[in-house]
């Protein structure tokens, strides 16, 4: 299991656990404002997570060639390598919910030993973000297991 020491990062954790932040109305705007908290917080894990740009509208051209060129539809939002694990985060908009390719695509990276996290609130990214780079992992909303670890 991995060890992570609380003290030397315990006041980073607190604010980035505990600030408050705005409600969106969006997908993108949830998901870009999520990116920023990890990319400025967690320097270390820079380049371990990334987007994944499937939807969308786009022009017909535009659509055949990311198609052409390995664009899968259902795939999730950010795919985060940290700890020898691929994470999955599919970000939701207040009353989203997962297409049929979507969970086709998430329980296929599941049986292949993924995590999957689907986010409808800064809250709920943070705790999926911070899961994905401590390798710690638990099941329902997460709180609980961080607060557990955290205390």
């Amino acid at each position: 299991m991995l060890r992570i020491n609380f003290n030397k990062c315990q006041n980073d954790l607190n604010y980035f656990f505990n600030m408050n932040y705005p409600i969106f109305k969006n997908e993108d705007q949830l998901q870009a404002y999520c990116w920023q908290l990890a990319w400025n917080f967690f320097p270390q894990h820079r380049g371990k997570m990334w987007a994944v740009p499937n939807g969308g509208d786009r022009d017909i051209r535009v659509a055949k060639k990311l198609q052409a060129t390995g664009v899968l539809p259902g795939v999730w939002d950010l795919h985060c390598y940290c700890n020898n694990r691929l994470t999955i985060i599919e970000m939701k908009a207040e009353n989203g919910v997962l297409s049929e390719k979507q969970t086709k695509w998430g329980n296929l990276m599941i049986v292949e030993g993924a995590w999957s996290y689907v986010c409808y609130t800064v809250k709920q990214f943070k705790v999926a973000f911070w899961f994905a780079t401590t390798g710690l992992h638990c099941e329902g909303d997460g709180w609980e297991e961080w607060e557990k670890y955290n205390g």
